[in-house]
């Protein structure tokens, strides 16, 4: 294989020959070959790079209409685990990836990549419909082989504009399953009950519980977050500020989110969305933070602790351990994530730009916004107010009207 040279009756000649074989299939392989050229060096070089890649397309062509779905998926594992990718995944996410793709795609696994259609991931959305997979649950088969699908488009192992799973929709059984529920999420009256019965019982989780209701943060996130990543202002000057109406002028210090706990790797890496941000504290955290900065809660490679060292955090059992609390004190029970969407949906309340709200909680998806949005009901406010059907009631009225119900109401109390 190569450029060969020889001579004929004086004049010089060269023979080309590529040959190349597919690393995964040997049963693969694509040839070219040109006889009696007369060429100058350079031309034969030329000529023999574009041999290459002509045998190389026909290579990768050819294996892509004979590789089957079950060897993308563990040709995307492989390069997953070798760091190959754009933006891979950890191991618990690529691992819960390939073992939802083994289980619920089994019929297709023999199939030819190049034969795949959007019925053959129905048929497997169907299939595991009927085995009791819940619409989430499908919604997550889909998207993993969205996932793997896509990759394989990347590396031109399949020959399409787009994926097939952009005409998969993932349809609920039930009117039940079909109607969109409310996420659980408490209003501010509920935060602050909760807020003040974890202060008043010193409960070992209020200072994550406070810190993430004023940042926003995740919870991995917390508990990652290091001394070191946090700013704070002299007391002097935060003293000043608590005078000052202007809350725009307001600046108490920031915490710099870098890092989030990965309880796959039990270790700390990047956060979710594997950039970092800044959130600016305000009068009511950083006053807390000041005397609880105090506290030791050990160090590691990364630093000192913010917060303490939980085996039960560390675990991912934060949910229930909150959702025990709120049981115990009558409040409705949620997650620890949701702290984060109340966090949200106070600051929409409060008339804080959404630009802003995603920039300080990290948010990139507009439609996640679109929901917290919709739960504080921000946009609503005020639109019904210029409607006028001809009844109108003066102020006199309405405050005779709110005296003769107080007249008429029983005391069952005494006199």
């Amino acid at each position: 294989m190569g450029i060969k040279w020889y001579k004929i009756a004086d004049e010089e000649y060269c023979d080309i020959s590529v040959n190349r074989c597919s690393k995964r299939n040997r049963r693969i392989r694509a040839q070219r070959k040109r006889t009696k050229l007369q060429l100058t060096k350079s031309q034969a070089e030329k000529l023999h790079m574009e041999l290459i890649v002509e045998v190389s397309l026909e290579v990768g062509r050819r294996e892509s209409q004979e590789m089957l779905w079950l060897e993308l998926i563990e040709k995307w594992e492989l390069d997953q685990i070798r760091g190959k990718m754009r933006r891979p995944l950890d191991k618990k996410s690529r691992q819960d990836v390939v073992n939802r793709l083994l289980r619920y795609t089994k019929q297709i696994h023999k199939t030819h990549i190049s034969k795949l259609k959007a019925c053959d991931i129905e048929d497997c959305l169907e299939i595991a419909k009927a085995g009791g997979a819940s619409l989430g649950l499908r919604q997550l088969i889909r998207w993993s082989v969205n996932t793997v699908y896509t990759y394989g488009m990347r590396q031109k192992f399949i020959q399409a504009d787009k994926s097939i799973c952009k005409d998969v929709h993932v349809l609920a059984g039930s009117a039940e399953e079909q109607a969109e529920k409310i996420p659980l999420i408490l209003n501010k009256k509920e935060i602050k009950e909760f807020i003040s019965k974890a202060r008043e019982t010193e409960h070992p989780w209020f200072p994550m519980w406070f810190t993430a209701l004023y940042t926003g943060m995740r919870t991995g996130e917390l508990n990652a977050l290091r001394k070191s990543k946090i700013e704070l202002v002299s007391k002097e000057e935060a003293l000043k500020l608590d005078k000052l109406e202007d809350s725009s002028k307001k600046y108490y210090g920031k915490i710099q989110v870098e890092k989030a706990w990965k309880k796959s790797l039990k270790k700390n890496g990047p956060t979710k969305g594997r950039w970092w941000r800044t959130v600016p504290l305000n009068s009511k955290l950083y006053w807390f933070l000041v005397d609880y900065l105090e506290t030791d809660n050990g160090s590691d490679e990364d630093g000192e602790r913010v917060f303490p060292r939980i085996n039960k955090w560390d675990d991912g059992k934060q949910a229930a351990i909150l959702r025990f609390f709120l049981e115990e004190i009558g409040v409705k029970s949620v997650t620890f994530h949701t702290l984060r969407a109340c966090f949200c949906t106070q600051m929409l309340e409060a008339g804080v730009d959404r630009a802003s709200i995603m920039k300080i909680g990290g948010w990139k998806s507009e439609e996640v916004m679109q929901l917290y949005i919709r739960l504080a009901g921000v946009d609503e406010r005020g639109k019904t107010e210029n409607l006028d059907f001809g009844f109108s009631s003066s102020a006199p009225e309405r405050e005779q009207h709110t005296a003769s119900i107080g007249a008429n109401v029983i005391n069952l109390f005494g006199k």
